[in-house]
């Protein structure tokens, strides 16, 4: 009994390295992704710049963006070990309008995705869309659900639309809507299930993890916020709904 009980629990924490392994991997995925895309347009830029100072200007935004990829790089692999300690990640106000500026002018610098459209809607000044939380972490849910809407999408049709509210005193909301495959009752009913996917590839590409949006719940459950999505089904759309507590202090408009 005690050997069969040393397998399970070793079973048990090779499936636990597994996910995490996994889960890292899905998130270096998307930064890494950034900064190859950047990498390619800065030196097609520079090649053809001649010195062309407005040219050289867009090469300076794209290494910025690199450089900041790189250390929430840094930032995730340093999240493994941190876990061996009891340390509270940082929270502090963050203006969830801001984040939303950076990701959408982040995804429209990637290639793969220049040929769908992504559009930011801001309802209010970006300071009042403040919540308290560590920055990197909820830029990281945003990014997953951008892409994920992204690559649900049409080439040359697909259009994702950012919204970021606050329809009420205690929360801020973030929406990501598209108008791309959709989502059955069944999927809508384990999107947020660790290894679950429905992404397929009709060019025989990857298909999905499954842990993009099993990490962004846990990543908006940890800030106290809550999410779900919609869809009226395929071929209809589908939208990502993410509500966090409002900075206490910060008023509304008006």
């Amino acid at each position: 009994m005690a050997i069969k009980s040393e397998q399970r629990n070793s079973s048990e924490r090779a499936a636990t390295v597994g996910f995490m392994a996994a889960g890292v991997a899905h998130e270096i995925n998307n930064p890494l992704s950034i900064i190859s895309g950047y990498a390619e347009l800065i030196l097609r830029q520079l090649v053809r710049s001649d010195h062309d100072p407005a040219s050289l200007a867009e090469a300076a935004q794209g290494l910025r963006i690199i450089r900041d990829e790189a250390f929430r790089c840094k930032e995730i692999t340093q999240k493994l070990l941190s876990l061996a300690t009891a340390a509270a990640r940082r929270h502090e106000p963050v203006s969830l309008g801001r984040v939303a500026q950076d990701v959408a002018e982040m995804v429209r610098g990637l290639k793969r995705f220049s040929d769908r459209r992504v559009v930011l809607a801001i309802d209010e000044p970006p300071g009042r869309l403040s919540v308290l939380g560590n920055r990197n972490e909820i830029k990281q849910v945003l990014l997953n659900l951008t892409v994920n809407a992204l690559e649900a999408t049409q080439p040359h049709r697909g259009e994702v639309r950012v919204q970021v509210r606050r329809p009420g005193g205690a929360w801020v909301e973030l929406i990501v809507s598209d108008n791309g495959r959709g989502m059955t009752h069944r999927v809508l009913e384990r999107v947020f299930e660790p290894f679950f996917s429905a992404k397929h590839s009709p060019r025989g590409g990857e298909h999905g993890t499954g842990l993009g949006l099993s990490i962004t719940r846990t990543i908006v459950d940890s800030h106290g916020g809550e999410i779900h999505a919609e869809s009226a089904g395929p071929g209809r759309g589908s939208r990502f709904i993410v509500r966090l507590p409002a900075t206490p202090g910060v008023p509304l408009a008006g």
